[in-house]
């Protein structure tokens, strides 16, 4: 039997996944840091800044929307590769909270004056990476549904804005939600759709209040 929760996860999905195909359309913002909410000019500078900004789920039909997150950063491997880090989104009290900072010269990462910012690596599930220096940049984007922008600073990259959240665990039995920006590349033609265990959702900027 299908337990309630999962049947209205399943039914907000099925509704972005028409809305996304449909009548929905994502806009590039001007500006790596300025579209993000409670950026600032810094002195001496051209560039923006931003301070206390959270990456948070939204329109996946579970638990996770809109929860404050708190996002670290779990060791993966693959056969023949080097570990490395993906960002996942906890619900776990154990974990601070993780503000975004921003840097137009550098991009979103996880700390201040972090030269090295989130990128969604293509060639290895298009995960937010953190400390990775290949792949695509996160962007800030305006959403449109039927020509009405929705609330909020969507982060995306290559005018994609929907992803796929999966639920899955750490080696030390964490709950882990992990995002998959669903771009399609030539190396997954299928990545625009959902896999298995995933729903779809959106990631956006929101000022901590």
């Amino acid at each position: 039997m299908v337990s309630a929760t999962l049947t209205s996860a399943l039914l907000a999905t099925a509704s972005l996944i028409n809305v996304a195909s449909a009548a929905a359309e994502a806009r590039l913002l001007r500006g790596v840091c300025a579209p993000l909410p409670g950026s600032f000019p810094m002195t001496n500078t051209n560039t923006a800044m931003v301070g206390e900004v959270f990456m948070h789920a939204v329109g996946t039909g579970t638990y996770i929307d809109d929860l404050l997150p708190r996002w670290a950063s779990i060791d993966m491997q693959s056969r023949g590769q080097l570990p490395y880090e993906v960002m996942g989104l906890y619900n776990n009290t154990g974990f601070a909270y993780l503000p975004i900072s921003c840097y137009d010269d550098v991009g979103l990462s996880s700390r201040v004056g972090e030269a090295t910012p989130y990128r969604v690596n293509t060639e290895r599930g298009s995960m937010i990476e953190g400390g990775s220096k290949t792949g695509l940049m996160l962007e800030p984007y305006a959403y449109y549904v039927d020509g009405e922008k929705q609330s909020g600073v969507y982060l995306g990259a290559a005018g994609v804005v929907r992803w796929a959240w999966s639920q899955g665990h750490t080696a030390n039995g964490n709950l882990l939600w992990t995002p998959r920006l669903m771009v399609v590349t030539d190396s997954d033609p299928q990545a625009g759709e959902l896999k298995d265990g995933e729903v779809a959702g959106f990631l956006v900027a929101k000022q901590a209040s």
